[in-house]
């Protein structure tokens, strides 16, 4: 817990569910400092640590060697020793903004989510998971064009014996066989949110959000974690929620655009089904359907 009396936060889930959204929500009351993907290696940002690799797994037998910049990271103390260019700088003097302003430390980070039990039980971070529909999730994806990266999982032992043993057979054939988004995204679903749904029962304080249920009522939902988090709700803040999700705004944004949060909120639980082919959607409900169920129940796909 920092001098403010808040626990540090942690905004992840599997990447396009909206983290960047609720990250940035969540600060509106000044008493979070936001720090943007810290495990993304090839974030055009310093540092606070260097990931070797995508979703990276932090967790007891490694963590000698990166707990301390971590730690370091969930004070908002970017060390001066370790500035030594312009963006290090920027780094520092973000962080220092931050604890002037006494904020506590917001991380918004999709690929952190592997590595939520160690930040939780060693740096006191408040997880907030947000899963998002299959289809909704693939939908997003393509229209990004992200790629799928499978080979930054197969390179860690740590994480491949644990957490994601139980898809180890499927993602090594997803792998090596012949890449396509819309299955290779909806295998990415199923393993992340395969994981969420274990950690759901062991970990009951955790909060665990559908990005549909946020969508739906923005104002009364994110009400209710600003009272969870032990954040200052203020008529401020539920104007701008209004405004940024108001019917007024666009239902949907450009191709390859990656982040537009101005948007018809209540529209987006259903974009996908104007999005994704028929066939496209029966190939994300043959991989997905089983994980998802444990999320969104009967009549997920009507």
């Amino acid at each position: 817990m920092s001098a403010s009396g808040l626990d540090p936060v942690l905004v992840t889930g599997a990447p396009r569910s909206g983290t960047t959204w609720v990250g940035r929500t969540l600060t509106l009351s000044g008493e979070l400092g936001e720090l943007y993907e810290p495990f993304n290696p090839t974030a055009h940002q310093a540092r606070w640590f260097d990931p070797p690799e995508f979703y990276f797994y932090v967790e007891a037998r490694n963590a000698d060697r990166y707990g301390t910049e971590l730690r370091e990271m969930s004070r908002l103390q970017f060390p001066l020793t370790r500035v030594r260019s312009r963006m290090s700088l920027r780094t520092w003097r973000t962080a220092r903004h931050h604890r002037r302003r006494h904020r506590t430390a917001l991380v918004k980070d999709p690929l952190a989510l592997f590595s939520t039990p160690w930040l939780a039980a060693e740096l006191g971070f408040r997880p907030l998971i947000l899963v998002r529909h299959p289809a909704a999730f693939v939908s997003s994806l393509l229209r990004v064009r992200w790629q799928v990266r499978f080979g930054s999982w197969l390179r860690q032992p740590l994480l491949m014996d644990s957490l994601l043993a139980p898809w180890a057979e499927q993602i090594e054939r997803a792998d090596a066989g012949q890449r396509d988004l819309t299955s290779d995204g909806a295998l990415l679903w199923t393993v992340c949110n395969d994981v969420v749904r274990r950690w759901r029962d062991e970990h009951p304080s955790w909060l665990i959000v559908r990005h549909e249920d946020l969508a739906a009522d923005p104002e009364v939902a994110f009400a209710g974690l600003y009272d969870a988090l032990g954040l200052s709700w203020t008529d401020a803040v539920g104007t701008e929620i209004r405004t940024s999700t108001s019917a007024d705004n666009p239902a949907d944004v450009a191709s390859g655009a990656q982040h537009e949060l101005a948007r018809n909120s209540r529209s987006i639980a259903t974009v996908w089904r104007s999005r994704l082919s028929d066939s496209q959607i029966g190939v994300v409900r043959d991989i997905a359907g089983e994980v998802g169920a444990a999320f969104y129940g009967d009549g997920m796909w009507d």
